[in-house]
């Protein structure tokens, strides 16, 4: 960000009461400790209401320079539902400063979720700069999470509204607000240095109208042009303006912002680009200094701008023990912005299940994955750059070492090899021969090994059978997904209704012994092959699709109970159809219908109904084999982005 936000939102707020003039005539005095003191004086004799002094608490904060105490009050402001006309104003106040501090939080999902039904409300009653400030941080956030038409559309938006209230503004905050958004928007095209070097052209202008104000604060302009040369000399650097880069940054250097801590952070990024290590690797040290005087959470995106090139640039610097004594922190800060990250996740999952908002968790997955690729990116970039290291150290060394670890990569390669060996034995190839039953199910792991499984086990004239979807992948998901498996069989065995057999997986897999809280979506079904009764539980999975001859196939609506796993001591609920011959059912993971091409369009829930629609079925192997096939066709050679597994069955 451009600079510490500098809210003039009281402003916009209930302007004739008591505690916004107050609060006005405090902060012009910077007197913000008297001012939370009268906040609580006004609340106590019930001037104000609590959901307005909640936000004006954040207010104060900010200004203070405690962003952790300012987003608790101005989420308290925020969770009380409004009621009056001022209610609502403080709600979108409260709405946006609380997405702009989860925004430099890298949590965008979040403020999505804050943001469009703020937007949405502001839009019946624009309060000055806050709907224009709103809209900037939706196009932003949009940006950070693969929005990019919509994220576009919102940011023209909020500049034809910043730029139409600039030509009418005397104030001055206009043309600032609009200079620190379109600035903040410039630095989202890093590989886009032609479209950043247009927002920085409109920052630039509003720069200008903004010096020329008579209110402006002149002891701010220069900070303000330091922030725009360093910006400008690194995208002439992108687009081979060298020598124009060079007089821009030599402008930079001249001003007395450079001489600070953030302006030798940000002086940082040019050299950084430009090659030179050494001095970039000096300005990088003033990064430490930053954590601590903002008390900056480690999070990816911190880890991403700030401390992989300080890493790089001292290893290519040859700074040995210093690359060595970065990387130990480099590892510790991303072990500390995953663990967090996965905590996140876990907690708003929770969310979902709680209140069945089908919507939200389709968000929150989609996040995931783009938190998921960012982590697979910064991990990729550490073994890199240890590989690096141990070549620097060792270079004498250096053919054995090589071939230490191609030995130790066949290893790991014959290992896997032998643990997807081991996992697809796990599943069963061969399918019961029974009078009127066709059954058949394939599991395609993404990677070496997975995380989905199915199962059955026929007793008699009864057949279990079981499909499920770890969370994760890989190693630990197929462990897991190991585990699952053995007790789905085991508890099969003793003869239990299918609720009964999720409640005992749940309170096997969950509690204290789940330390990594991993967890599994299942469906477990029990069908009587002589009078095609059937029973199953649904554990948070994927509908089943069922079709009756030759009518139109849907969507089977269950109850919805949560993963196993996740919440230890619940009782899963089981139904029942009472006959389900001459059907046939299909089952399957979201490694079906999230399946994505080279432009991450997923094949979808549409598409699946209508390839089964078109599906003339004949066996249940027929019907498996063509919708591989189609999902394969859609791919168009992109990689799969998830396990895919599906079963059918059908009985006559």
């Amino acid at each position: 960000m451009l600079c510490p936000a500098c809210s003039n939102e009281t402003k916009d707020s209930d302007k004739d009461s008591e505690a916004s003039k107050l609060l006005a005539e405090l902060s012009a005095k910077g007197d913000f400790n008297t001012a939370l003191r009268a906040i609580d004086s006004l609340e106590q004799a019930g001037s104000i209401s609590t959901k307005s002094a909640h936000r004006s608490r954040g207010a104060c904060y900010l200004y203070l320079g405690d962003p952790k105490q300012s987003e608790e009050w101005f989420r308290r402001s925020y969770d009380i539902p409004p009621k009056t006309k001022d209610d609502s104003i403080n709600h979108i106040l409260a709405s946006h400063m609380l997405s702009n501090i989860l925004m430099r939080s890298g949590k965008h999902e979040e403020v999505l979720r804050i943001l469009l039904p703020a937007i949405k409300m502001a839009e019946q009653r624009p309060i000055g700069e806050t709907y224009m400030n709103m809209l900037f941080t939706l196009g932003q956030c949009q940006y950070h999470l693969n929005k990019a038409d919509e994220g576009k559309k919102s940011l023209e938006k909020a500049a034809e509204i910043g730029k139409s209230m600039m030509s009418k503004d005397s104030t001055g905050h206009a043309a600032l607000n609009m200079l620190e958004n379109c600035y903040n928007t410039s630095t989202l095209f890093p590989q886009s240095p032609d479209t950043a070097m247009n927002w920085l052209n409109r920052s630039e202008e509003a720069l200008d109208t903004y010096a020329r104000n008579p209110n402006a604060r002149q002891a701010q302009l220069p900070i303000l042009r330091a922030y725009i040369l360093q910006l400008k000399a690194c995208l002439q650097h992108k687009l081979g303006q060298t020598a124009q880069a060079e007089k821009t940054f030599a402008e930079y250097l001249a001003s007395d912002f450079y001489h600070t801590d953030e302006g030798m952070i940000a002086g940082a990024e040019y050299l950084y680009l430009k090659g030179d290590w050494a001095r970039a690797a000096d300005h990088y040290e003033y990064v430490d200094t930053l954590f601590h005087h903002r008390s900056m959470e480690v999070t990816l995106d911190n880890i991403k701008e700030w401390i992989l090139p300080r890493y790089l640039s001292n290893a290519n610097a040859g700074r040995t023990a210093k690359t060595i004594a970065i990387g130990r922190e480099l590892c510790q800060m991303l072990d500390t912005a995953i663990t967090a990250a996965k905590r996140d996740k876990a907690a708003e999952l929770a969310t979902v299940y709680e209140t069945q908002e089908k919507e939200a968790q389709i968000a929150r997955q989609q996040a995931e994955l783009s938190h998921q690729r960012i982590i697979g990116l910064i991990v990729a970039i550490i073994l890199l750059t240890v590989f690096f290291i141990v070549y620097t150290l060792v270079r004498h060394r250096a053919a054995r070492r090589l071939a230490e670890m191609k030995a130790a990569q066949e290893r790991i390669e014959s290992e896997l090899r032998i643990a997807h060996d081991i996992q697809m034995s796990m599943v069963p190839s061969v399918f019961p021969e029974h009078q009127g039953l066709d059954m058949y199910a394939s599991m395609t792991p993404a990677k070496e090994v997975g995380g989905d499984l199915y199962g059955y086990l026929l007793k008699d004239d009864k057949l279990y059978f079981a499909l499920g979807d770890v969370s994760g992948k890989g190693v630990p998901a197929s462990l897991f997904m190991a585990q699952a498996t053995r007790l789905f069989l085991t508890l099969a065995k003793q003869g239990m209704k299918p609720a009964e057999i999720c409640t005992r997986m749940n309170d096997a897999l969950s509690g204290d012994d789940n330390e990594s809280g991993m967890f599994v979506t299942f469906w477990l079904g029990l069908a009587d092959l002589t009078t095609g009764h059937l029973e199953y539980c649904n554990a948070g999975h994927n509908p089943p699709i069922i079709a009756d001859g030759d009518s139109q196939p849907e969507f089977l609506e269950m109850i919805p109970n949560a993963p196993i796993g996740l919440f230890p001591g619940l009782d899963y609920e089981g139904e029942q159809i009472d006959n389900i011959k001459g059907r046939t059912l299909f089952i399957y993971t979201d490694g079906l219908n999230e399946a994505e091409n080279r432009q991450q369009e997923q094949f979808g829930d549409d598409r699946l109904l209508e390839s089964l629609r078109n599906i003339r079925f004949s066996s249940a192997r027929q019907l498996i084999d063509s919708l591989k096939t189609q999902v394969e066709t859609h791919r168009d050679g992109a990689d799969p982005n998830d396990d895919l597994t599906m079963m059918c069955l059908h009985i006559d």
